[in-house]
């Protein structure tokens, strides 16, 4: 499970030598922070809210310890919410919302985002799991809403996270996991619908460069897949298409790419257009 909080770990670490870029409070009672818990009304008492670039990280803390944590892009793409305690005399949880096609299990209502008032208003409700890779754990069923003011900080690395058109639609995600065999690199980038993508590259070496990719490409490539909500399996569709590696460091790479998709079975096929990434290890 993704508990470490690292959105608010990169605002928490710089508050303590320095001022926020914005003028702000992330530790005063919420103007508005409901949340229900397996029917439950908890009572929230504070919240910290940041801005990192693209996206947005909300913690509620309850009274009782009992607390949310959303992970979210400012356009409304819900990357993770999990609940847990703050109080080791009433534990609860680790739970998370599930690991693929969130959005098929928890709906996130992105009411309204001000970059210019720094408010955020959200509407959430759905089921959160004691295993978020299986759809048969045990899970809580939460929902509520918030309204609040966030503080801006400066991001470690501007511009992260994934964004693409499938099939003219916008997606955008942000990578949560890598797996490195000492000669490949794939960073798996997911978002809360059913598409994600593995970003392919040699390891340890990242060469910069513009790079045609197909199903038997081991390095520099994309790889496209579907979570099928009937089956509860991934769907590793046949890929073409190019990718253009801008900057390459050990630590992140950045690019552009586009490509087609072609169900392995069916033989549908999916555009995917003005793909962009930057994302570190």
């Amino acid at each position: 499970m993704r508990i470490f909080n690292f959105f608010l770990f990169l605002a928490i670490i710089p508050l303590f030598f320095s001022c926020s870029s914005e003028d702000s409070s992330s530790n005063s009672v919420p103007d508005g922070f409901t949340l229900v818990i397996d029917g439950e009304t908890i009572n929230v008492t504070s919240v910290q809210a940041f801005r990192f670039d693209k996206w947005i990280e909300v913690a509620g803390y309850g009274a009782n310890g009992k607390s949310i944590d959303f992970k979210f892009s400012i356009t409304g793409s819900l990357y993770d919410a999990f609940v847990f305690s703050t109080n080791s005399n009433n534990p609860f949880g680790p739970k998370s919302t599930f690991e693929y096609y969130n959005e098929n299990t928890f709906n996130f209502d992105l009411v309204s985002y001000d970059s210019n008032t720094r408010r955020v208003s959200v509407n959430f409700s759905g089921k959160v799991y004691d295993d978020e890779y299986d759809h048969t754990s045990d899970f809580s069923i939460v929902s509520g809403s918030f309204n609040v003011e966030f503080i801006v900080q400066d991001a470690l690395l501007p511009g992260y996270g994934t964004t693409a058109k499938i099939n003219g639609n916008d997606w955008y995600g942000m990578s949560f996991d890598s797996s490195d065999d000492n000669t490949v690199t794939e960073l798996h980038v997911l978002s809360s619908g059913k598409y994600f993508f593995d970003i392919a590259y040699e390891s340890g070496n990242p060469i910069v460069g513009n790079y045609s990719f197909s199903n038997n490409t081991a390095i520099r490539g994309i790889r496209f897949y579907e979570y099928d909500v009937n089956t509860h399996e991934i769907i590793n569709y046949n890929v073409s298409g190019s990718v253009n590696f801008t900057e390459c460091t050990n630590n992140y790479v950045k690019g552009t790419f586009s490509l087609t998709a072609t169900h392995p079975i069916s033989g549908s096929t999916i555009n995917v257009t003005q793909g962009t990434f930057k994302e570190a290890l």
